[in-house]
């Protein structure tokens, strides 16, 4: 429920993630100039969205561009601005890894 997917160029949801309510994933960006009001200076694509197999997103995340490596979770409430490695887990605003099996190895 309440899922917003911005996809201006790739976004890709491999099979067997689970996506919780709220959570909003985009590849674009807004613009930026300071001499400009807000409300005119439109978005553009920033990098491809990958969410690996396995992966969870919980409740409330914002993804960014990068890869949610596969078997890795997103906790409640999380912004992802970089890749996630395989088995992780991450959490925060901005996320950061609170595990990793795949940094133990």
């Amino acid at each position: 429920r309440d899922f917003q997917l911005n996809a201006y160029q790739s976004v890709v949801i491999e099979d067997d993630a689970l996506i919780s309510d709220r959570v909003y994933i985009s590849d674009a960006t807004h613009n930026y100039d300071s001499d400009k009001p807000i409300k005119n200076q439109g978005t553009r694509f920033l990098g491809e969205v990958c969410i690996k197999s396995g992966s969870w997103i919980g409740i409330g995340s914002v993804i960014m561009p990068g890869v949610i490596g596969k078997n890795s979770v997103v906790g409640a409430n999380s912004v992802v601005t970089k890749n996630v490695p395989e088995n992780s887990i991450v959490a925060g605003s901005p996320a950061k890894i609170i595990n990793s099996k795949s940094l133990s190895n």
